[in-house]
């Protein structure tokens, strides 16, 4: 017989996971450095990318109708 504080627990896979302890936590107020700045330029980048090539793209499809006109 199982007591309240026992669980039944399948012989299934069961994983048992300590708690962490060691995991970073932000620490607020601490001001940003020149590095942290220029880790973010390659994101920066990246997330624009799209965005310049489809306006590119827009721009262009506009001048090409535009000649076609005339």
């Amino acid at each position: 017989m199982l007591t309240n504080n026992s669980q039944e627990i399948s012989s299934g896979s069961y994983i048992a996971v300590p708690p962490a302890s060691n995991i970073p936590t932000p620490q607020v107020g601490q001001p940003s450095t020149t590095y942290d700045y220029l880790a973010l330029i390659p994101v920066l980048i990246t997330a624009a990318t799209p965005l310049i090539l489809g306006l590119k793209k827009k721009d262009k499809d506009k001048n090409e109708d535009k000649g076609d006109e005339n």
